[in-house]
């Protein structure tokens, strides 16, 4: 391996600011401490890391690093104007400018060069922000900024309310870290069909169609469930999961497991890596479900009982939850087709034969005997 692969995998700061590269990293922040859209922010910051790790050039592990940078400045514009609306937006806008002043896209002798450079970025971002004078915004940021920091700078209650301080109310509130985005990131390979946004037009459309559904049904459920996650960061918690559990992007996962599903019809033997592993991950979706559900339902409040009563009617079965997750058998050919494709040739084949008269039936017959025996024989050792 690379001597930068050693030294420059995970990243264990951010400017001054330790992270942990074994576990779920929040700053030592639980769920519910936590504004939804920081969620989103670790979470991104997570799938870099995770990104990083399986990095076969410098300039991919460079982009990584680059993308941590410009996230941990949206936690700190969080951090600094997250009670003040318009200031925090004009710290978006210098972001934005940040990313088209290359300020994210450098290259650095050593990771302690980077850090000291996030830190002086910092410092930067509050003096531009609040003497704000930026003429120009980046656009394409900006919209994703709306989207995942504007849009979601609130707590998110188990009543359902949305509020600018964290109501500390049941399971979460006595731990140290993100248990909803560690779960979520634990089950990432469940959301594979939507990660990757598959079509299925080399396997079973309809089918996958149907589980991608269900899936959505998982993450709109947990969008809307009082806690501090959102689809944004359980998606990226799920390519951070897939990523980790695989070694590889979503994307090449789902090339791996494709050829295995070929292999396992063909019955080749020592497959079945990634369908062990998807059938383990849907127990960790199975348990964050249930985790939201005894939350909520530690909420005894009564102008939030019909709030409880409702999520907890839309909260998705084990059996729902199974039901929807990756298989072989959605990317495995139906063999049925072409049986009945051979019987068709053979009726045809016979009634030339037929015409043909004795001498060249004779032939035929032997030929025919021939053609079914290597049938046989091939869907024998199928």
């Amino acid at each position: 391996m690379d001597l930068y692969r050693i030294t420059r995998g995970k990243r264990g700061f951010l400017g001054s600011t330790e992270v942990d590269v074994n576990n779920y990293w929040t700053e030592g922040k639980n769920s519910q401490q936590l504004r939804c859209n920081e969620t989103v922010l670790y979470a991104e910051i997570d799938c870099c890391q995770e990104l990083a790790a399986i990095a076969k050039t410098k300039e991919q592990l460079q982009e990584q690093y680059g993308r941590m940078d410009m996230f941990y400045l949206c936690l700190q514009a969080v951090k600094f104007y997250h009670a003040d609306a318009a200031l925090l937006r004009c710290a978006g806008v210098v972001i934005g400018n940040m990313v088209n002043e290359g300020c994210f896209s450098g290259n650095f002798e050593s990771i302690e060069e980077e850090n000291l450079f996030v830190d002086e970025l910092v410092d930067e971002l509050q003096d531009r922000t609040e003497a704000f004078s930026e003429v120009e915004e980046n656009d394409n940021f900006m919209n994703w900024y709306k989207d995942n920091v504007l849009d979601l700078n609130y707590y998110h209650n188990y009543d359902g309310s949305k509020t600018d301080t964290p109501r500390l109310n049941g399971l979460g509130a006595a731990m140290s870290s993100d248990e909803y985005s560690k779960m979520a990131k634990e089950g990432g390979m469940y959301l594979l069909y939507l990660v990757t946004d598959t079509d299925g037009k080399d396997g079973k459309p309809e089918q996958i169609s149907k589980k991608k559904l269900k899936q959505n049904k998982f993450l709109q459920y947990m969008h809307s469930s009082g806690t501090n996650v959102t689809r944004q960061s359980i998606l990226a918690n799920a390519k951070s999961g897939i990523i980790a559990q695989s070694g590889s992007e979503p994307a090449e996962t789902l090339d791996r497991f494709k050829e295995e599903a070929r292999a396992d019809q063909e019955g080749v033997k020592g497959v079945g890596w990634l369908i062990t592993l998807i059938s383990m991950i849907v127990t960790a979706v199975v348990i964050i479900v249930n985790m939201v559900v005894s939350a909520v339902q530690a909420r005894k409040a009564a102008e939030a009982q019909q709030y409880i009563d409702t999520l907890n009617m839309q909260a998705p079965t084990p059996e729902e939850l199974q039901g929807a997750s990756p298989e072989y058998a959605d990317y495995q050919k139906e063999i049925e087709s072409t049986i009945n494709r051979i019987a068709d040739t053979n009726a045809s084949i016979a009634n030339t034969w037929l015409w043909s008269g004795i001498g060249v039936l004779a032939a035929g017959f032997a030929g025919l005997t021939l053609v079914k025996m290597k049938i046989r024989n091939k869907f024998n050792k199928n």
